[in-house]
């Protein structure tokens, strides 16, 4: 928490500029793999129906809809 009143000492901050662009560039193969996975949900749905049972209908259904939006 930052001091308050007049004379407070001041917090120098420091950013490391190059590990926030790797972070950033790692962060963007992230959101690229996961719109793979969200693509090729649907496919999976099928199959799991059986697997899954009456329970599992719902809940796909519920998926279904959610990565359609």
């Amino acid at each position: 928490m930052e001091p308050n009143g007049p004379g407070a000492r001041h917090n120098h901050m420091f950013a490391d500029t190059a590990a926030i662009t790797v972070a950033g560039a790692d962060l963007s193969r992230s959101a690229a793999e996961f719109d793979g996975i969200a693509t090729a949900l649907p496919a999976a749905i099928a199959p799991c129906l059986t697997a899954l049972g009456p329970v599992g209908v719902d809940f796909l259904a519920a998926l279904a809809s959610a990565l359609d939006e």
